[in-house]
């Protein structure tokens, strides 16, 4: 279907496509008569969540599109929260009862008394504060979350124009382009309860999203701060045993210790082996020196005196040699050192004295003087003994550090064991109190971030928004016409009705000769004699062309041609006497014979001067065609240029094959506006099985449309405006005039 198809379906249905969208119209215009004002305002936020300087935005200047986008979800989401609805609802409902009388930027007057009237007076006396709107509001929100089938709970829940949260979620919510701004927009029939519901809302909003993104930080830093204190009681009670660890084992620096203990044993026993040396080379002197005496200087040696004075001398070196490296207190070892080098002064200068006293003038065999030798051998004897004194104290040194080492082999060990878990406890003391700075940075930063400002407060509207009762009148015509085009348009596509010359064949199977015109068709502004004419000039040329060949010699006389159908009413008979005229017109000899069943005719064919003949003679056993014609004839047979013979609809009457078999032509004529039917075709494909071999027949489709006849006459003249001429024009792409030449 192209343009011209469509909009010439549409004029041929124009009433109906015109007076449903009127009557849609009218009645959109009845039922919106009495619609309400509409105020509208609207309040602009600044969140900062994108741009916005906080403590985090100091070390990350990186942008995080999802984040930002899912900060905004979050928050468009609460604001559209029916947490946040139903309480701005109640605070809304409060705020209006605690008045005692209406404001215009809270409540118009009517609404106000309405609201006073409809509100429970029992409900009133115990929930309503006047000039308390806080306590109010309490009552309220208690009462409506204390039972589900209460007055409060069902004007929430319900559909009120006000308090529900049906009505407040009509709000718009959206970001503005991609900035750190929201826009809220809200409409009502109450110029300040809309403003009211917006300042509430932004209130409301602004104090859950507090809330909610502090809660999550409070809780964080809560479940820090008690991990803290726990790990600081295990770090406490770690280095409290690390302490009384090293009270208890006289430890001050462990490893220092173990350090200075370490050098100082390796100190000892370089001592120890240098002090074995020289107690050794001593007395190896003495031995060698006592060789060199003579008999009477040993047997004085051996002496009791000189033995008694010689370990009096030994215990005081050995003492002296105790209190040298002793640590005791200064002032008081040094008086008794004093003491002691005095005795030991005393005793080396008794041993002087008894040496000389009997000493003699005589020499060794070497030439030593015996007395030089006593005074070395008590030299020798001397420092022998005081080696044998640090020897002794370096022994017992040794064997004291050998105990040291035996305590503090275990304790480092049990020390490294301590240090290890005071080092465990420490590092997760510092985690945990990393975790708490950052968890309190966050709270910070979010308590910064949360601080939404308020850019464009809620502004009272004066002005009512422009109504929209024009606008859907106009869109309920325009349904109407779009639907009712649209309902034409499917009917006319599901329509099964034959329609045109070229369905027919396609149905068929009949190769088409024509089509022909409604004649009842009542278009003042066609020429629908021209029509008729052309379209029958048509088909009888087609038919002479037949008969006649283009030579013009007869195929044979007379050419006769039956016309059947499949139904009934197809216009068999007006076909027929329409070329039977229009051939006798042209001077031809022409006879139309129609048929009687039963010696009664079809219809009324006496104005139609339409001669009879029996059908039943078609089905006798001795029918002969040109017998059968020459005694319907009356002229000459021969003479004869067209002979037309109409037969019934072969689906409802038997079908004269024989005589079919034996003609020059035959002409299946349909109605174009009935349906097809399967019989049809069944009862078609067997004519074409037993004629369609010996006769020619071809198809013609009666009563088209005129509009489907310009596919055959062309363009058809009509009476037309200049604009419905400049239209089609523009539609079939015609842009340049097109003049006639002579």
């Amino acid at each position: 279907m192209n343009i011209i198809q469509l909009i010439r379906l549409i004029l041929k249905n124009i009433k109906l496509v015109l007076v449903v969208p009127i009557i849609l119209s009218v009645l959109v215009a009845y039922l919106t008569r009495n619609t309400p004002k509409k105020f509208s305002s609207k309040t602009i936020i600044y969140t900062g969540i994108g741009t916005g300087y906080t403590i985090q935005s100091v070390n990350n200047s990186k942008f995080d599109f999802m984040k930002n986008k899912t900060a905004f979800d979050n928050l468009i989401n609460i604001i559209e929260s029916r947490k946040t609805f139903q309480e701005v609802g109640i605070r809304l409902l409060a705020k209006h009862l605690a008045i005692a009388e209406p404001y215009p930027t809270y409540i118009s007057k009517a609404h106000y008394h309405e609201l006073k009237n409809t509100f429970p007076d029992s409900l009133k006396k115990l929930l309503v504060v006047e000039g308390n709107y806080e306590k109010t509001y309490n009552n309220l929100m208690e009462n409506a979350n204390s039972s589900e089938f209460n007055y409060m709970y069902k004007l929430i829940n319900n559909d009120h124009p006000y308090y529900s949260v049906k009505a407040i979620s009509s709000i718009s919510v959206m970001r503005i382009s991609n900035s750190d701004l929201v826009e809220i927009k809200y409409s009502a029939d109450d110029a300040g309860v809309c403003q009211q519901t917006l300042e509430l809302l932004n209130e409301v909003f602004v104090k859950n999203y507090k809330e909610i993104k502090e809660g999550e930080t409070n809780n964080v830093v809560a479940y820090f701060e008690h991990q803290l204190l726990l790990a600081k009681n295990k770090l406490d009670a770690v280095e409290k045993r690390l302490l009384n660890f090293n009270q208890n084992n006289n430890i001050i620096n462990y490893y220092e210790q173990t350090k200075h203990i370490s050098k100082y044993r390796e100190d000892i026993d370089l001592l120890y082996q240098q002090e074995m040396m020289q107690a050794a080379a001593a007395k190896a002197s003495i031995i060698k020196i006592e060789d060199q005496l003579n008999r009477r200087n040993k047997t004085l040696l051996k002496s009791a005196s000189v033995i008694h004075k010689r370990e009096k001398l030994s215990e005081l070196t050995t003492h002296i040699t105790i209190l040298e490296v002793k640590d005791d207190n200064e002032e008081e070892k040094d008086d008794e050192l004093l003491s002691l080098y005095a005795e030991a002064e005393k005793i080396k200068s008794e041993l002087n004295t008894t040496l000389d006293e009997v000493g003699v003038v005589e020499n060794t065999t070497a030439g030593l003087s015996q007395q030089d030798l006593m005074f070395k051998w008590l030299e020798q004897i001397i420092f022998y003994e005081e080696s044998s004194a640090r020897l002794k104290i370096y022994k017992d040194k040794i064997a004291e550090l050998e105990n040291v080492y035996k305590k503090y082999a275990p304790l480092g060990a049990t020390m490294m064991r301590i240090e290890r878990q005071i080092a465990v406890a420490e590092k997760e003391y510092l985690s945990i109190l990393k975790g708490l700075n950052d968890s309190k940075i966050m709270q910070r930063n979010i308590q910064m971030s949360t601080n939404l400002n308020v850019m464009d407060k809620p502004f009272f509207p004066v002005i009512p928004e422009p109504s929209k009762r024009k606008l859907l009148i106009v869109a309920a015509g325009f349904v109407g016409f779009v639907l009712m085009v649209f309902i034409i348009i499917v009917l006319e596509y599901f329509d099964s009705s034959i329609k045109t010359h070229k369905h027919l064949e396609e149905l068929s199977g009949l190769p088409t000769a024509g089509a022909f015109p409604n004649l009842y068709n009542n278009d003042k502004k066609l020429d629908f004699e021209y029509v008729v004419e052309r379209t029958g000039n048509e088909i009888a040329q087609k038919i002479r062309m037949k008969a006649f060949g283009c030579d013009g010699n007869a195929v044979s006389k007379p050419y006769i041609v039956a016309l059947f159908s499949t139904s009934l009413g197809d216009g068999k008979t007006t076909i027929g006497k329409f070329l039977h005229d229009m051939y006798k017109k042209d001077g031809f000899k022409v006879s139309y014979f129609n048929y009687l069943i039963n010696n009664k005719p079809s219809k009324n064919d006496e104005n139609l001067g339409v001669n009879y003949y029996n059908y039943e003679d078609l089905f006798n056993n001795e029918f002969d065609v040109k017998i059968f014609f020459e005694n319907l004839i009356e002229d000459d047979y021969n003479e004869m240029d067209f002979v037309f013979l109409e037969i019934p609809s072969i689906l409802h009457y038997p079908t004269p094959i024989r005589m079919l078999r034996n003609i020059n032509f035959a002409l299946f004529v349909a109605r174009a506006n009935r349906s097809w039917s399967v019989a049809e075709s069944n009862v078609i494909d067997s004519f074409k099985e037993t004629v369609l071999e010996s006769t020619e027949t071809e198809s013609i489709a009666n009563g088209v449309k005129v509009d489907v006849l310009e596919t055959i006459i062309g363009e058809i003249p009509k009476k037309r405006s200049y604009i419905r001429r400049m239209v089609k024009r523009l539609i079939k792409f015609q842009v340049s005039s097109q003049k006639r030449f002579k």
